[in-house]
């Protein structure tokens, strides 16, 4: 038998301007143009509520599992004696234009308050991720947060009444085209065709809300924990409860998850080993621009004059050529491009990238590929400070990352996350509310105008924590 050769496929090129979240001086890692194990850096501190929720999970239940059980409930099916949302309605997926035949035939419709509530039946008691299947229905725009019970319980947060926020989905307006070249069998190129002025000069598109059906984690919208939140749930049935705080958003359905391990490069590279590859040198290269949704109105394509090798140029006219930038810092926030494949095979992911903002600093983002994280370096790949643009391979101090895609169209998202400064921003904050409520507590005494010749015997006080 002919051994297979297998090709590694060149290179997927996205031009971004990237600007990332400055909280403060590096710590004493240094800034490096590739991603690393974020397992092996990142700690997350142990005073926030969701792991004092996992450690009384613990102490209440002891060790407690993570099955590889998985349980759904549609969102038509809820509980109308638990549920007091005003305005549920029906829609059917065909009046939403939704294809995805995994999609139920009918998904409920949910105002901007009220609760709702939905019974599942959980075949094994332990710690699951949740998962919400979602239409982000036209709304005011702003992002969609709920709060979430299990079992009429509130589980974290201030207060207990932690809320989660999915996005929405933005795209530019439909005058502006995203036209694909394939004239070179082997070598695609996707660029944005903006419309020009009379001075030649392009015009920044429109953005406009594109809504889709999205699957979203129940998470740290924060940043501070990468993975998505475990919940406990009892063996039997239970119960969940969203209450909306913001916005209106239409629901397939509520899928109770197995946690999944945690997959390393090696082992993803071990589980696509031997898949067929065409022979040959192969690439597809995405603008920046040309993105072709975002979770904001503000991650619009924008112009960089830094460079004469920024696609497209021009000395006499303004041409939209770059994405990111100052707009691009918000914790959360995503953009994706479509690329298409010319052939299956093994490939390079590349970037034109620049991060120029703050010098010694890095910015953090998560890489998914069709969807998903499809390894755990992937959650925090970095992009030091550099003047100039660079290009920067995904992969590690030995190695560029391999990925396995088969012919056809893919997307490749980034989502602005914390990385190694979560533990460090948290532990700040804490610092900081406990300072804050010192003060609260020691003008008790003083006011806040204290006597400078009067001793109020404040380290004498046993109700201040000094």
């Amino acid at each position: 038998m002919k051994k297979k050769k297998f090709v590694l496929v060149s290179i997927v090129v996205v031009v971004l301007v990237i600007a990332g979240i400055i909280i403060m001086n590096n710590t004493g890692a240094k800034p490096i143009t590739y991603t690393y194990n974020p397992q092996d850096t990142t700690s997350n501190s142990n005073s926030n509520d969701y792991n004092l929720y996992l450690e009384n999970i613990k102490n209440t239940y002891g060790d407690v599992k993570t099955p590889n059980k998985t349980a759904s409930v549609a969102g038509v099916d809820y509980d109308a004696s638990k549920t007091n949302a005003p305005g549920l309605l029906v829609y059917t997926k065909e009046e939403l234009n939704i294809t995805d035949e995994s999609v139920n035939d009918e998904l409920l419709y949910t105002p901007e308050r009220g609760s709702v509530t939905w019974n599942v039946e959980v075949k094994e008691a332990g710690l699951y991720n949740l998962e919400l299947s979602y239409y982000p229905i036209k709304g005011t725009s702003s992002g969609i947060e709920r709060k979430l019970s299990i079992n009429d319980e509130m589980l974290f947060g201030k207060d207990k009444t932690a809320t989660f926020v999915f996005s929405r989905v933005w795209g530019n307006d439909t005058d502006d085209i995203i036209q694909l070249d394939t004239t070179d069998a082997n070598n695609y190129l996707t660029q944005l065709v903006p419309l020009i002025d009379t001075k030649g000069n392009d015009v920044k598109p429109l953005q406009r809300e594109n809504p889709v059906l999205r699957k979203a984690y129940f998470k740290d919208d924060m940043g501070y924990t990468t993975e998505p939140y475990q919940f406990y749930f009892e063996k039997g049935m239970n119960t969940i409860t969203l209450t909306a705080v913001k916005e209106c958003v239409v629901i397939d359905k509520i899928s109770v998850l197995s946690v999944a391990e945690e997959k390393t490069y090696a082992d993803y590279k071990a589980e696509v080993a031997g898949k067929p590859a065409t022979n040959g040198i192969f690439s597809s290269r995405v603008e920046g621009e040309a993105a072709t949704s975002k979770s904001s109105p503000t991650l619009y394509p924008t112009t960089d004059r830094t460079s004469s090798m920024t696609y497209p140029s021009s000395y006499t006219s303004t041409k939209l050529n770059a994405i990111g930038g100052d707009n691009w810092r918000v914790l959360g926030d995503w953009i994706t491009w479509e690329v298409e494949v010319p052939a299956d095979g093994y490939y390079n992911i590349s970037m034109r990238a620049k991060q120029s903002t703050v010098r010694g600093m890095y910015s953090n983002r998560i890489v998914y590929v069709d969807g998903e994280v499809v390894f755990d370096e992937l959650k925090q790949t970095i992009f030091s400070y550099s003047a100039d643009w660079q290009l920067v391979t995904l992969g590690n101090q030995d190695e560029s990352f391999e990925f396995y895609l088969e012919k056809g169209v893919h997307t490749i998202s980034m989502e602005v996350t914390l990385g190694d400064y979560a533990a460090l921003v948290e532990e700040i904050e804490d610092i900081v509310d406990f300072l804050n409520n010192l003060y609260l507590e020691i003008i008790k005494f003083t006011t806040t105008s204290p006597d400078p010749g009067r001793d109020y015997y404040l380290a004498e006080r046993t109700e201040l924590d000094l």
